[in-house]
């Protein structure tokens, strides 16, 4: 999610379906201002990494909710497989394997 406050709006979620089971995939958050300023530094301005680093964090601690889990994006890149077992267990479906041939490499 962007650093601006409607990455917050993900909470409304839980009022409306209060029994919901949550996936959050979280990236380096380094890796994720990077990418943030290559994208918008032309339409906006950009705040520093430290205030990101802030506003990430506390975006990330409010993922701490009851029926979740938490995927980090480079472990899904680099074994699908084993991190999507997170996901088939709070879902509690059959795992799904095979995912990595899904997944391209641009290095």
């Amino acid at each position: 999610m962007n650093a601006g406050i409607e990455a917050m709006n993900w909470r409304k979620i839980q009022h409306v379906f209060p029994n919901s089971r949550y996936v959050f995939i979280t990236r380096d958050p380094k890796k994720t201002y990077d990418s943030w300023c290559r994208v918008e530094k032309s339409v906006r301005g950009i705040c520093s990494y430290d205030m990101y680093l802030s506003w990430w964090i506390h975006i990330n601690n409010s993922f701490n909710i009851g029926q979740s889990c938490h995927i980090s994006y480079e472990s899904l890149v680099d074994n699908v497989d084993k991190e999507m077992t997170k996901v088939w267990n709070l879902l509690n479906i059959e795992k799904i394997t095979g995912l990595d041939k899904w997944i391209v490499k641009n290095d």
